[in-house]
């Protein structure tokens, strides 16, 4: 550590060299020792940090970002919160980014504009007094209140970047190193490539395998969340339905049912977890999430209510089940992502007991659809339902409970399923039915993607 004595002596040596004309002393971040450690309480800077920041300038020669990080943290003007003390590697690791962002290589300082260093010592015996001990030659970078104020703000910037993260770790010291840990991190030290993450990841990739959607046990994903270290919630917190569903998009995945939608992830539950295509795996806002997408949300509704009719008869065929990925494509026109989700929801519902697919809200969400979209569902379902090409009494029952909620007469099964089944059109709903009305609305033809003039 650069003490008094060296003050002296190096003060000695730069006076010397500048007498004889000498080369300056080679000055930087290897050949000066470590600057002062960064300790809880910023009280007066230490000599150590002032001289060696003095021959910084005196050589101008880039800052390395260790003193520079030593600088802006004794600097008198900062304050140092909990998180820059509870996580000082992210802090390091974030201030090398923000350093670089801001000045480069690094700041280099002008020794014409600071005073020289003065060094205020008292003597052990103090009948002596206080000295004063001045450097010729050595300027004092930090005796300028505010000087580079950019530079010291880094680190109250930082510590608010990091708060989250902090405030996490603080709640969850048993899940550090975890991916949800990481998921609280800033985005700049959020590095895919890190340990907790490459683990999840491989998790994930083998869950799903060579198929784009497997049916997984929630307790195994919150496992993943969660860490091995520390032992699994029963259910998925509130406050972290977002930065899970975040993280999972951020490594290229997700699931179906979407917690963000109001369906709990629950460790005895399961889930449709599926692999994102390329182009959305980059972002957390390319999957449609709920109500705010109509074509999603009518394509959602389509999916649960042909589960509900395939388990009518207590089985639901393979036959079905691919015609509803063929109907949806060409009824609902969507993301590759969309469908990606979709497919997983679909996959979700076929593993549950035939006991839980009913049409429980299903009249509160279709009753505000204009009647082309209610008319655009009765013929995607009836054409799933003739897929397989045998239509059971108990199919053509479920369809008849499902019809009142388009608007339309449960008598009115038979002569749709008979126009699906022959190639003809479906007779649009009565316009005093529920949802919006469509005037001058054309039959529906069983092979044809638009309902009206107008593309859904």
């Amino acid at each position: 550590m650069i003490g008094l004595i060296d003050l002296v002596q190096v003060d000695h040596v730069l006076a010397q060299r500048a007498r004889d004309g000498s080369a300056m002393l080679p000055i930087s971040a290897e050949t000066l020792p470590p600057p002062p450690p960064l300790l809880p309480a910023n009280t007066t800077p230490p000599l150590s940090l002032r001289i060696g920041l003095g021959l910084f300038a005196l050589a101008s020669v880039p800052l390395s970002r260790e003193w520079a990080l030593a600088w802006a943290w004794h600097a008198p003007e900062v304050r140092i919160r909990t998180p820059a003390i509870r996580c000082p590697e992210e802090l390091k690791a974030l201030f090398a980014i923000r350093y670089q962002e801001r000045y480069g290589d690094g700041l280099v300082l002008d020794p014409a504009a600071f005073g020289r260093l003065t060094v205020e010592v008292q003597p052990a015996n103090m009948t002596l007094g206080t000295r004063r001990i001045a450097s010729a030659i050595l300027p004092d970078v930090m005796a300028r209140a505010g000087a580079y104020r950019p530079l010291t703000a880094l680190v109250p910037a930082m510590t608010e970047e990091l708060d989250a993260y902090s405030r996490w770790l603080g709640r969850h010291a048993d899940r550090a190193g975890s991916l949800a840990a990481w998921a609280t991190l800033p985005e700049a030290l959020a590095d895919l490539a890190a340990p907790p993450v490459a683990t999840a990841a491989d998790r994930l990739a083998t869950l799903v395998g060579a198929e784009q959607v497997a049916v997984v046990s929630g307790d195994t994903l919150l496992r993943i969340w969660t860490g091995e270290r520390a032992a699994p919630p029963e259910k998925l917190p509130k406050g972290e339905i977002t930065a899970f569903t975040d993280a999972l998009a951020r490594l290229g995945y997700g699931i179906e049912p979407d917690p963000r939608s109001g369906t709990p992830l629950t460790a005895s539950g399961t889930v449709g977890l599926f692999r994102l295509p390329p182009e959305a795996a980059d972002s957390t806002t390319a999957i449609p999430n709920g109500s705010d997408d109509g074509p999603y949300e009518a394509a959602a509704m389509l999916i649960q209510l042909a589960a509900f009719v395939g388990e009518a008869d207590g089985k639901a065929s393979i036959r079905e089940f691919a015609a509803v990925r063929d109907v949806l494509r060409s009824l609902y026109p969507l993301t590759p992502a969309a469908y990606r989700r979709l497919g997983a929801q679909l996959a979700w519902l076929a593993s549950r007991p035939a006991g839980e697919r009913t049409l429980a809200g299903m009249k509160k969400r279709i009753a505000p659809l204009p009647g082309d979209a209610r008319d655009r569902l009765a013929l995607g379902l009836l054409r799933i339902v003739d897929a397989d090409g045998a239509v059971s009494p108990s199919e053509v029952a479920a369809l008849r409970k499902i019809w009142p909620l388009f608007g339309r007469s449960p008598d009115r099964v038979a002569s749709d399923l008979h126009a699906v089944m022959t190639g003809g059109q479906i007779e649009p709903a009565p316009a005093s039915g529920a949802g919006r009305p469509a005037e001058g609305r054309r039959g529906i033809s069983p092979r044809s993607t638009s309902v009206s003039d107008e593309p859904v």
